[in-house]
Parts: structure tokens; C-alpha cells; sequence
């Protein structure tokens, strides 16, 4: 029996579930009236007795069904035969027509479904689901993602995602290698750094913090591995609309982002040329918190985030750039091979889903380095990813560019700003309000601030004239 405490007396609940008292004796007592034989009540009651172990429901997500390999949501209505047949048994003991009828009507199933999903013994709140990001479900089995174990599903690990096959420890992938290591020619860093980030992946911690962006263009490989570790994280996996993480004027649906719930890889792609980051978006996406979404037709829930978002595109989307929070989180990984010709292998794809049972059991080893290493991120990307940031800091381009900095130099604050709009504009890109400027020129180095008859002045920095040697106009 569990306990609460209220006050001085001790309430348990038997092993059905019933709420009772503890006499000074020692003896259990039911506080629960007696059940009326063939209300509604009653037969909610022979529901929870008997199908306990089949459904569960959860406030958001509604009715959940327990399956040969995980718990999955109840499309099909099963719940609802269910409560029908415990209506019709029911319906049999009455003894008029008329009531049998009422017994067994659509009306009566449907009071008694309301009743039982708020039986304490099948209610379950959403953060309950997958609760342990450790843990990767497969047709197998569950696999220790820290150790690499394998043991015997239980009904109370709650898990609702499925790889798409079991891994085998013991069989080799000699094509995947050999695609990774023509993907990421010379460079065997990097391809033991995708190991871990695919094992990380597969995970559902998310204290890295990161956003991790495939960039190449042409036919270089990247669609390809990331469609095949698509294809072999199974339902772990999400296709999220790249416009989710883009700058717009429309907000992302909730029923966007309830499906993240579960979910342990984000992928996006059709990113277009031009495009922005959403970046407080990407922050709130990133961080470890909690979400609160909704899905088609449910009531809002709050659950723990588990994605990791892995971007992939022929473009690079642009960031206001100058936040340092921001920058730490974007990973790029550069794609530069090129399959073309005879290179390029149409059946590619297939002969890797051949291997699927080996590469899951070697991302279950990225994921047990990923656990005892961290990502561990190799040179070529680090470089790339600094780059990117170098590129998008536009503050810092426009300075390299247009202005000057000498501790000799004093320039206006509105000369500045009107001199950095007038150069965002022939870039095309978005103008940053005053505010937001002033901010983050307090953190460009060699440039202070001060007061002058009412108009702030920036010293230590001015603007380039149009011949002066280092002018570089953008084109």
C-alpha cells in the first residue's frame, strides 16, 4: 500500500487503488462509498479494473495504448471498444429492454470513458513519457545509451518511440565507414566526432546546448547520411518545418511543436537563400526548459525538451550577429566532397539501410564516448563554425570595413548608427534598432563612451572617407 499524510492520520490506497484509512488498530478502512451496480461509475471502475494494464491517459495527450513495443497514443479508439464491451456485459444484467438499451448506448460508453480517465490508477502526466533520456527503445529491447546494456522492456518504462531496427554489436558496416570516410575525406577527426554527435543525438540530454548546421553545396553527402540516420532513429525522429526556426512574421503552431515531445532528433532542410535566423526562437529551442504546446484538437501540456536540432542546407542563414550567448551554440559542419558522375551512387541509401543493425550499434557507441568524452569537436568544424560567426557578425564587418578605430578618433553616436544603417541597407539586410546598436557597441574593444553637450560621442573609432585606404564598400 502507498501512504500520504494529512495531519495526524495515515491514508493509504489498497492495491486497487482505493483510498482508505488506518484505524488505531492498524486496520485498513475504504473511505470510498460503495459503487451503485450498473451506474456509470461502477462500470468506469470495471474499465480501470480490467484494462489497467492497456491504457493510460495523460492531460494534452489523451488516451495511450500499451503495444508489443512501447506505449503508443490510441488512434484507433481502442479504449473506446473497450468501454463498450464493458457496457454491454453490463447491459446483460439489467433486466428490462429499456434499460439494457440505456445501458449500452453510445451516451452511457461515453460517461463511463469520462469517468475513468480520472481513475488515479491510469492517469499519468506527460513528463512521465520517456521520462529517461537515457534510455533508446528498440525492437529489442532497451538500450542503456550510458553503458551500452540491452535489457527487457517493462510496462512502467513508459517509452512511446521505437528505433527502426535492433542493433547487432557483433556485425560490421564497412559501407557506412567507407561512405563516412569519402564524405570527410583525410580528416578521421571528424568523422569519430560524427560517431559521438550521432550517438548524442540519440539521446535525450540536452545540456551541450548546441544547434547543429550541415552546410555544403551540390551533391556532397549530407543529405544522404542524415536521411539514413533518419531512417534508423525511426519514430525518435521529427521532420520540422525549416520556417520553425526562421525569422517571420508568423509564429510557429503549438501542434508544431507538441510533436517535439518524444522526440530526440529535430531535422530540418529547404532552408532558402536569404534567410534569418529566429534567434530567440533557437535559444528557447536550445536550452534546457520545458515546453508548453498542444496537439490537434487537446488541451496545452508542459513537457521536458529532448531534441537535438540538426539543420541541413545549400544556403547559409544569416544572424544579427554580436550575441556571444547565440554563437556558442551553433555547430557547423562543413561538407565538402562531391559526388558526381560516377561517384555518385544512386542505390546508396539502400546498401546503407543493409548495414542498419551494425550503425545502430555503432551510434550506441558514439553515444557511450559521447558519455564519457563529451562531443569533443574536431578542428575543421571549429574553424568553420568560427567563421560562420566572423561572417555574421555584421558590427565588426561594418567596422572592418567602413571605420577606423585610433584613441585619437571621436565620432557622434547618430553619425555611427545612420553610417551602419546606410550600410546594412546595401547588404539587404535588417536595420537593428538604435538601442540594440548601443549595446553592442559597448562591447567593441578600444572604443569607449562618453557625454558632450547633450550628444553622445564614441571615441576611438571613426568613419572611413571614401578614398582612404581600407574603404570597402559592400557590393
Amino acid at each position: 500500500m502507498s501512504g500520504e499524510e494529512f495531519g495526524p492520520t495515515t491514508y493509504r490506497r489498497n492495491e486497487a487503488g482505493e483510498l482508505g484509512v488506518i484505524d488505531a488498530q492498524g486496520n485498513w478502512r475504504s473511505l470510498e462509498p460503495e459503487l451503485i451496480e450498473g451506474s456509470e461509475d461502477a462500470m468506469a471502475d470495471d474499465f480501470v479494473g480490467l484494462y489497467r494494464h492497456l491504457f493510460r491517459v495523460t492531460p494534452g495527450l489523451g488516451w495511450m495504448r500499451c503495444g508489443a513495443n512501447g506505449w503508443h497514443r490510441d488512434e484507433t479508439l481502442t479504449h473506446f471498444d473497450c468501454a463498450r464491451q464493458i457496457a454491454r456485459m453490463a447491459a446483460q444484467e439489467a433486466e428490462k429492454p429499456a434499460a439494457q438499451r440505456a445501458t449500452a448506448s453510445a451516451k452511457t460508453v461515453s460517461g463511463l470513458i469520462t469517468l475513468a480517465r480520472t481513475d488515479p490508477r491510469i492517469t499519468l502526466e506527460a513528463s512521465a513519457w520517456d521520462a529517461d533520456r537515457h534510455l533508446l527503445n528498440t525492437p529489442a529491447g532497451l538500450v542503456d545509451l550510458r553503458t551500452g546494456s540491452l535489457r527487457m522492456r517493462d510496462i512502467d518504462d513508459y517509452v512511446t518511440r521505437l528505433t527502426r531496427v535492433s542493433p547487432d554489436f557483433k556485425a560490421a558496416c564497412p559501407t557506412w565507414l567507407r561512405f563516412l570516410a569519402e564524405v570527410f575525406p583525410d580528416d578521421v577527426d571528424t568523422v569519430a566526432f560524427m560517431q559521438r554527435l550521432i550517438g548524442y543525438a540519440l539521446t535525450g540530454d540536452r545540456h551541450e546546448q548546441k544547434i547543429f548546421f550541415m552546410f555544403g553545396r551540390g551533391s556532397n553527402g549530407k543529405s544522404t547520411l542524415w536521411d539514413f540516420v533518419t531512417w534508423l532513429a525511426g519514430s525518435y525522429t521529427l521532420k520540422l518545418p525549416a520556417h520553425v526556426l526562421m525569422h517571420s512574421q508568423l509564429q510557429a503552431h503549438p501542434t508544431e511543436l507538441a510533436q517535439l515531445r518524444g522526440t530526440r532528433l529535430a531535422i530540418s532542410s529547404e532552408i532558402e537563400e536569404g534567410q534569418y535566423w529566429a534567434e530567440s526562437r533557437i535559444k528557447e529551442l536550445t536550452g534546457d526548459e520545458m515546453l508548453t504546446a498542444r496537439l490537434m484538437r487537446q488541451d496545452f501540456f508542459e513537457f521536458p525538451m529532448t531534441q537535438k536540432h540538426i539543420i541541413i542546407g545549400n544556403y547559409k542563414p544569416r544572424l544579427r550577429g554580436g550575441d556571444a550567448a547565440l554563437a556558442r551554440r551553433f555547430v557547423l559542419v562543413p561538407f565538402r566532397a562531391k559526388f558526381e558522375g560516377k561517384k555518385r551512387d544512386p542505390r546508396m541509401l539502400d546498401r546503407l539501410r543493409d548495414e542498419g543493425p551494425a550503425v545502430l550499434a555503432w551510434a550506441i557507441q558514439g553515444a557511450v564516448q559521447w558519455h564519457r568524452e563529451g562531443l569533443g569537436i574536431p578542428a575543421a568544424v571549429a574553424t568553420a563554425s568560427r567563421e560562420y560567426m566572423i561572417e555574421n557578425d555584421d558590427l565588426q564587418v561594418w567596422i572592418d570595413e567602413m571605420c577606423v578605430i585610433h584613441p585619437a578618433a571621436a565620432t557622434r553616436a547618430m553619425e555611427l548608427y545612420h553610417s551602419f544603417l546606410g550600410w546594412l541597407k546595401t547588404r539587404g539586410q535588417h536595420a537593428p534598432s538604435l538601442r540594440l546598436w548601443a549595446d553592442r557597441m559597448s562591447a567593441v574593444q578600444g572604443v569607449g563612451k562618453r557625454k558632450s553637450h547633450g550628444a553622445v560621442i564614441y571615441q576611438g573609432i571613426g568613419i572611413r572617407a571614401v578614398n582612404e585606404p581600407g574603404y570597402k564598400p559592400s557590393e
